[in-house]
C-alpha cells in the first residue's frame, strides 16, 4: 500500500494495481464459497464490471487495507464491516442457497462512492 494506491502481490511480482484516484466506488459484502464467509471490499473504477477489483480478508495486508480506507476516502462508510459482515452462527439457513450456487453474496453495502 502507498500514498497513491495499492497493489496485490503474489510470488514477489505485483498482480494487479489500484490507484486511489481511479476509484469510483468502494463496494462491501460476505462473499460465500461452500458455506465459509469472507468479508470483501470491490474497487470499482467504472459502472462495467469487468472494472472491478475484489480484495477479501484472507488476503495479506486486508487489515492495513482497511485502515487506510478513511485517510485516502474521508466520506467512507466507518461502519461498513459491521454492515457487510455476516454472523456466522446462522449458516445454516444458506445451506440449500449454496447446493446449487457454491458462490454467492450478502449484505451488500456502499462504503464510499464519488
Amino acid at each position: 500500500m502507498a500514498s497513491d494506491g495499492f497493489a496485490l502481490n503474489c510470488a514477489g511480482e505485483i498482480v494487479f494495481r489500484m490507484p486511489w484516484n481511479q476509484v469510483q466506488q468502494i463496494a462491501g459484502y460476505t462473499r460465500f464459497e461452500k458455506l465459509v464467509p469472507k468479508l470483501c471490499l470491490a474497487f470499482s473504477t467504472s459502472n462495467r464490471k469487468k472494472d472491478q477489483v475484489v480484495v477479501h480478508s484472507g488476503l495479506q495486508g486486508w487489515d492495513e487495507l482497511c485502515a487506510a480506507l478513511p485517510t485516502f476516502f474521508p466520506n467512507c462508510d466507518r461502519d461498513w464491516q459491521k454492515k457487510a459482515a455476516h454472523d456466522a452462527t446462522s449458516l445454516e439457513v444458506y445451506a440449500p442457497v449454496a447446493a446449487v450456487k457454491p458462490v454467492f453474496t450478502v449484505n451488500p453495502t456502499i462504503v464510499w462512492s464519488k
